[in-house]
């Protein structure tokens, strides 16, 4: 059992003055030894050639089904800059090793993704066209709610900042919730309807086959450097190429001179190049097995 004490101070009266108040009241007390199932979020679309493809998918790492409505589970989602989020109240479950995907509109969702199960939920605030914030919270919303795990930085427009996701796939590159946001945790690519994979866990990436893993990329302005770190490679060619239009296939050239490879401890490689980067216009990079 479990006991909750109550300090009243500063109570006071005069004389024959009498104290009165309410008759009733609510009091929401957060049981601090709660165990919190580690879901965490785990892949965000905005499609480049179809808005209406947008969602945001669940993972739940455990060996259980975790009833959402019963955790009073929620998505709270901050537009562009704002720090006052709207919640979203997930209802239903999601099974143990599996997904929850949390659609737009249900009806554009199967148009976009025909092949793909139904999403689990719909809402028409999963909007965003990459610039948004999302919290995922357990026991509440935003004022009430556990933070379990972040995407972005509520308050801050995410237009230009290391996690803006226009027209891309964001993939989680860990399987574990942070609730403080780590851009090391996740892989930003471009992307169109076809990339996408709702209520598949871990199925982002290239063309099967491959072997071919995105982990990580970034880029120091100062020096005009990039670096892209993969898995995969293995012992074939590849090209490195750059586009500033992900909708015209025969945009894409080589990157002039090329790329350095470096080896990691972890078995990864990194892929560093030289690129004037700016955010205007924006620029896209992939790496292609040569023919």
């Amino acid at each position: 059992s479990e006991t909750a004490i109550f300090l009243l101070s500063n109570v006071r009266s005069n004389g024959d003055a009498r104290i009165s108040g309410a008759s009733t009241f609510n009091l929401n007390i957060q049981d601090n030894d709660t165990v919190i199932p580690p879901v965490y979020i785990s892949e965000i679309a905005d499609p480049g050639d179809n808005y209406e493809g947008r969602f945001v998918e669940l993972f739940n790492p455990t060996n259980e089904d975790i009833d959402l409505s019963a955790g009073n589970w929620n998505i709270v989602y901050y537009v562009n800059g704002s720090s006052n989020g709207r919640a979203i109240p997930l209802v239903g479950t999601i099974p143990a090793g599996g997904t929850f995907v949390i659609a737009n509109n249900s009806v554009n969702f199967a148009a976009a993704y025909p092949d793909a199960p139904a999403p689990n939920q719909e809402s028409n605030t999963i909007n965003s066209n990459g610039d948004d914030n999302i919290e995922l919270r357990f026991g509440g919303g935003q004022s009430t709610g556990a933070l379990v795990d972040v995407y972005g930085q509520p308050g801050t427009d995410g237009t230009g900042e290391v996690w803006e996701f226009l027209d891309s796939r964001v993939d989680r590159a860990v399987g574990a919730p942070n609730a403080t946001f780590t851009i090391e945790e996740w892989v930003i690519t471009p992307a169109i309807v076809a990339d996408m994979t709702p209520s598949v866990h871990g199925g982002g990436g290239p063309p099967v086959g491959t072997g071919l893993e995105v982990l990580g990329f970034s880029v120091d302005p100062v020096i005009d450097q990039a670096e892209l770190i993969v898995s995969g490679l293995g012992t074939k060619v590849w090209i490195l190429q750059s586009s500033g239009d992900l909708g015209a296939t025969d945009s894409w050239k080589e990157v002039p001179g090329g790329f350095a490879e470096i080896d990691n401890p972890d078995g990864s490689t990194t892929i560093r190049f030289s690129a004037a980067i700016s955010s205007t216009p924006a620029r896209y990079y992939r790496l292609i097995e040569q023919p």
